[in-house]
């Protein structure tokens, strides 16, 4: 399938079994995810696809004559390291993609907890590298009106669980930028609250000119005069009666999303850096979850 053929069908579970079929290796060439063609890189001509019983994947590229190698289909591909069968990790992709529930993946494509831990590492990976290769700029004066537009921050503080006998848990600080009317944002893990650790942080994400809105926290009394800056005192109310566009309602429901779905795949003794990127990578491109990951996966394992 072209980019746009991705991008542009509507994938629902009724769309991708039509796709998947009963060949789940046309399906995963289809999509892009392993070779449809292959090359001898000692003699440079094309291989021809053979049928393999013993397989389980049912082909291999057949060798050419006078080379011997027949490299598994899945060969240079997202899935080349693993032998679980092409329909497995195909279905498991797809439930990643539609935000199901790690532990019903794995009743649903019945694999085992090891290897359902392994592969949703995998996936984040492929979002975090996405981030990593796409960095983005919130902020900035609005083209066509001239008026600065709105981004606002905020740090919270994740997975502090209070156990038997009072016992409490620390958590660990995320600071987050969010533009309004926008799927921009931004996250990252702070050690401090401090001004010497977010100013840095914002100047980096925001673009000067930007109208920025936080809560009273000390630390961005700091911000630099490039910047419009309302805040909202949290302790007198939610959202500034003289002026209701100065509020952080859009930040706070950005963090209790995030929070939700977290809840149902991690805690903090398996949180990683690469749930939290996950969460920012679903999050900037709302919706269409699978396509994008489709594509993240073909740009990186091309």
């Amino acid at each position: 399938m072209a980019v746009p053929e991705i991008q542009q069908r509507r994938w629902t579970f009724a769309t991708f079994g039509e796709l998947l079929g009963s060949n789940e290796f046309e399906a995963a060439a289809a999509l892009g995810l392993i070779g449809n063609t292959s090359h001898c890189e000692q003699c440079n001509r094309a291989r021809v696809l053979h049928k393999r019983s013993n397989n389980s994947d049912g082909f291999v590229w057949n060798f050419v004559r006078p080379c011997r190698s027949s490299p598994s289909v899945r060969k240079g591909s997202f899935f080349e390291k693993s032998r679980l069968p092409l329909r497995k990790l195909l279905n498991l992709l797809f439930w990643w993609s539609m935000g199901m529930p790690q532990c019903q993946i794995m009743e649903e494509v019945q694999v085992s907890e090891h290897t359902i831990v392994d592969w949703m590492s995998f996936i984040r990976e492929v979002c975090e590298k996405n981030l990593y290769d796409n960095p983005m700029l919130l902020g900035d004066i609005d083209d066509q009106t001239q008026i600065p537009k709105e981004v606002e921050i905020d740090e919270s503080l994740f997975f502090r669980r209070k156990y038997n006998r009072g016992r409490v848990k620390n958590g660990i600080w995320v600071f987050a930028a969010v533009e309004r009317g926008s799927n921009k944002c931004n996250l990252i893990e702070v050690e401090k609250r401090d001004s010497q650790t977010l100013i840095p942080i914002i100047r980096s994400w925001i673009l000067p000119g930007t109208r920025i809105l936080s809560d009273g926290w000390a630390a961005y009394d700091s911000l630099p005069p490039m910047y419009l800056h309302d805040k909202v005192i949290h302790q007198q109310y939610f959202v500034n009666p003289a002026d209701s566009s100065i509020h952080t309602q859009t930040v706070e429901g950005f963090w209790y999303q995030i929070k939700k779905r977290l809840r149902r795949s991690a805690t903090i003794d398996n949180l990683s850096h690469s749930h939290l990127m996950e969460e920012l990578w679903r999050r900037r491109g709302k919706g269409h979850v699978f396509q994008r990951t489709l594509l993240c996966i073909r740009e990186q394992y091309n």
